[in-house]
């Protein structure tokens, strides 16, 4: 199995990732934070987009995507919060904005 750690933005704060599992083909498939090995992430794809989170402690978060390739548009999680992707002149994800609850 390969360790590595990569860096992802949880909300406000950093976390630290460890083991990424890949499915054949190379789409990610399971993440899990460093700080908390019980919390896994696990992804749904349609082709090659996901369109599912799924935590292991029962949450779950749905993104919405366009007709074009990697046109994503917002993901909704387990609480209703939906954040909307914001891409730069070539479509490339460079934040995302949150509504208020």
């Amino acid at each position: 199995m390969m360790h590595f750690q990569c860096v992802g933005e949880h909300g406000r704060r950093m976390l630290l990732y460890e083991s990424p599992q890949y499915d054949p083909f190379g789409r990610r498939t399971k993440l899990t934070p460093a700080a908390v090995p019980s919390t896994v992430t696990t992804y749904l794809y349609d082709h090659s987009n996901v369109v599912q989170e799924q935590l292991s402690t029962g949450g779950t978060a749905h993104v919405l995507y366009g007709l074009g390739m990697d046109e994503r548009y917002a993901r909704i999680n387990a609480a209703g919060v939906v954040s909307y992707f914001l891409t730069d002149a070539m479509g490339s994800t460079i934040s995302r904005a949150r509504t208020r609850q």
